[in-house]
């Protein structure tokens, strides 16, 4: 699903890798470090949400269902 990574894994990853810290610095005015944290924490979601939504997905045995969410 070439679709889905593009809207969803890539955003997130040029939010967290490329534009989090500067952008959230710059228009928000908070330190690089608080920037960093709240970076650091949309990637510890993204790893959470994966494995829970995993698991929830094997649990009822249908991926598209999760997918749908």
């Amino acid at each position: 699903d070439l679709y889905y990574r593009v809207l969803i894994v890539d955003t997130i990853t040029g939010i967290g890798a490329l534009w989090g810290v500067p952008y959230l610095s710059t228009c928000l005015h908070i330190n690089t470090t608080s920037a960093s944290y709240f970076v650091s924490c949309l990637w510890l979601g993204l790893g959470t949400g994966s494995m829970l939504t995993g698991w929830l997905s094997e649990l009822i045995k249908s991926r598209k269902k999760i997918t749908a969410l």
